[in-house]
């Protein structure tokens, strides 16, 4: 199966990407799930200063 979310940082950016493009990045609860835990994580990193999402295309 293929992560349909792909967490990265940059230094004080947090990049969150939707990679389901055969659906037209529609979320799934289990993306959402996930999407909820990296901004949790981010938001608890002083260092994080910025979240960006994208959809994969």
């Amino acid at each position: 199966m293929t992560d349909h979310i792909l967490v990265e940082r940059q230094g004080a950016i947090q990049i969150i990407r939707m990679n389901r493009p055969d659906k037209k990045n529609a979320l799934t609860r289990a993306m959402y799930a996930k999407m909820s835990a990296a901004l949790a994580e981010g938001d608890a990193d002083p260092a994080i200063r910025v979240h960006v999402f994208f959809g994969v295309s």
